[in-house]
C-alpha cells in the first residue's frame, strides 16, 4: 500500500496537478485504481461524465467484495456497513476473505476489517503525500508515472485464481492494447466491460462443466 500510495502521489503532481490539487483527490478520493485512471482524462480536459463513469465502472469490483462480507457484515447497521465499506480496499478485502474461510480461533472478522482498513488508509494518506512531496524534489517529467501500473500488478495479480480471473485480464490485456487509439482514454472503458464480460461467460462455462461432470459422477 505504501510503496502504491507513493508513485500514485508522484503520478498524479506528473499529470498536471498542482501539489495541493494532489493532496485533496488523495484525501477525498482514496481509490488508487480511479485515481490513475481518471487522470489522462483529467490532463485532456475529458468531460466530467466520462471521468465519473469511468471511477464508476472500475470501482464496480467493491459490489463484489460487498457479496462476498455480507454474511459477517449482516449484523451491523447500515450506516456502519456504508462506513466500513468508505474504507475497504483490494488487500483488506483479499485478506480478510482468506481469514474468514479458514479463520483462528476467537477471530473477528469486523475487528480485523477495522484494524486492516484503519492501517491501509493510514499507509496510503501517508506514503501519497510523500509522493507528492518527492515530485517536487525529482527533475521534471522524470517518467516515474509507469511505476503506479507496476505496483496495481504486483497486488492484484495474485488475486487471479480461477480461469474466469485468467481470461478477465487477458482479455482486457489485449483490448486496451487493441484501443489505444480511441479518444479521451475510452479504451480503458472499452477494456473493463469486454474483461468482465469475458470473465462472466468463462464463469459461467466452467460452472456448467462442473456440474455436468457432477451429473455424470452420480
Amino acid at each position: 500500500m505504501a510503496i502504491w500510495g507513493c508513485v500514485t502521489g508522484i503520478a498524479m503532481v506528473e499529470s498536471g496537478l498542482t501539489p495541493w490539487q494532489a493532496i485533496g483527490m488523495t484525501f477525498i478520493v482514496y481509490a488508487g485504481t480511479a485515481q490513475l485512471a481518471s487522470l489522462p482524462l483529467i490532463a485532456v480536459a475529458a468531460p466530467l461524465w466520462l471521468i465519473w463513469i469511468t471511477a464508476f465502472v472500475i470501482n464496480l469490483r467493491f459490489v463484489i467484495y460487498a457479496l462476498a462480507h455480507r454474511d459477517w457484515m449482516a449484523s451491523l447497521t447500515l450506516k456502519s456497513r456504508l462506513l466500513h465499506g468508505t474504507f475497504i480496499t483490494d488487500i483488506v478485502a483479499a485478506s480478510v476473505n482468506r481469514r474468514v474461510a479458514s479463520p483462528p480461533p476467537d477471530f473477528d472478522p469486523v475487528i480485523y476489517f477495522r484494524m486492516g482498513s484503519l492501517m491501509s488508509w493510514v499507509s496510503w494518506q501517508a506514503a501519497s503525500v510523500l509522493g507528492i512531496w518527492l515530485t517536487g524534489q525529482l527533475p521534471a517529467n522524470s517518467g516515474l508515472a509507469f511505476l503506479a501500473a507496476l505496483a496495481v500488478l504486483a497486488v492484484l495479480m495474485p488475486m487471479i485464481r480461477d480461469k474466469a480471473g485468467l481470461a478477465c485480464v487477458v482479455v482486457a490485456s489485449i483490448t486496451s492494447l487493441l484501443s489505444l487509439s480511441l479518444p479521451m482514454n475510452l479504451g480503458l472503458l472499452l477494456s473493463i466491460c469486454v474483461g468482465l464480460i469475458a470473465a462472466v461467460l468463462v464463469h459461467h462455462y466452467v460452472t456448467r462443466q462442473q456440474q455436468g461432470t457432477a451429473e455424470k459422477r452420480s
